[in-house]
């Protein structure tokens, strides 16, 4: 009889060690696939980011060169152009629009170029100038005034006094042998044209990509865009993504939950070299476990 009891015990408490390993097996199993499709996530999520940081790099790169080909007309135009010095206002200035069209045809991406004097003018431009323009009031306009050695910038995003359109300048100062501020140059980009490249690339549904200031985190554009008044804000102090790039992070991936919708995703991004913003790229929680 003890024996028999003793068997009913020895089977039961098998029986509960093998349902034991069995779960252990399928949790651990579990771990390992959902680890594995974080890891395929970031891999995807990483080599998008590479992707679009270097399509915007080279658009502002080549915004860049454009502003310093439009510095010297200029500059040179009063030096070696007679019809210039012995042109009017309006001679003046039809002649820049033609020099500074040249250059936008360039650079499909470019919607305008503008030259602002140092009174906040638009006095040459390449869109038709039909009424005055004064920019002074602009923070973009005004950080050149307040430091003199500044030489480069970027704006916010803006609505643009010229395009009406919702734009990002990129801005070059023309000062002279005394650093004197003579005028800016300012490239403007619609936009559309920077959400058209972020929506180039297959993130799925409820993934993301966008583009914000690694100087302040102010989002300049997202895609899909839920909300527009999120444009020009900046991520809460606490954000995990901010909180790298403030440590000096360059470039990361993990997985987080987003400020601006609490969905759960898994991102990447990477800080700009040359250019003040940074790119992030991310997969919703939804689409990178869907398999597992």
């Amino acid at each position: 009889m003890k024996k028999e009891i003793n068997t009913k015990n020895f089977t039961y408490n098998w029986f509960i060690l093998s349902i034991f390993i069995i779960l252990t097996i399928i949790l651990l199993q579990g771990y390992i696939e959902y680890k594995r499709s974080v890891e395929n996530a970031i891999v995807k999520t990483s080599n998008l980011t590479i992707l679009l940081t270097k399509k915007l790099e080279n658009d502002f790169e080549q915004m860049d060169n454009i502003l310093n080909f439009a510095q010297d007309i200029i500059l040179t135009l009063p030096k070696e152009n007679k019809l210039f010095l012995d042109g009017n206002d309006k001679i003046k200035k039809q002649i820049v629009s033609q020099k500074f069209n040249a250059l936008v045809k360039n650079f499909k991406d470019i919607s305008v170029i503008n030259f602002i004097d140092k009174n906040g003018n638009i006095i040459y431009s390449s869109n038709p100038l039909n009424y005055n323009i004064n920019i002074s009031d602009r923070a973009h306009f005004q950080i050149f005034i307040d430091n003199k050695y500044l030489v480069k910038s970027f704006s916010n995003v803006i609505v643009s006094r010229t395009t009406g359109k919702n734009s990002l300048a990129q801005l070059l100062a023309v000062r002279d042998e005394n650093k004197e501020l003579i005028g800016i140059l300012t490239a403007l980009i619609d936009m559309d044209t920077i959400n058209d490249t972020l929506s180039s690339i297959n993130i799925n549904k409820g993934g993301v990509a966008l583009l914000r200031s690694s100087q302040n985190t102010e989002l300049l554009a997202r895609y899909p865009l839920l909300d527009e008044s999120d444009i020009n804000k900046p991520l809460p102090s606490n954000n995990p993504i901010a909180l790298k790039i403030k440590a000096g992070e360059k470039s990361g991936s993990l997985e987080y939950i987003a400020s601006t919708d609490n969905q759960k995703r898994v991102g990447s991004f990477i800080v700009m070299d040359k250019y003040p913003f940074y790119v992030q790229v991310a997969l919703s929680q939804e689409d990178y476990l869907a398999k597992w």
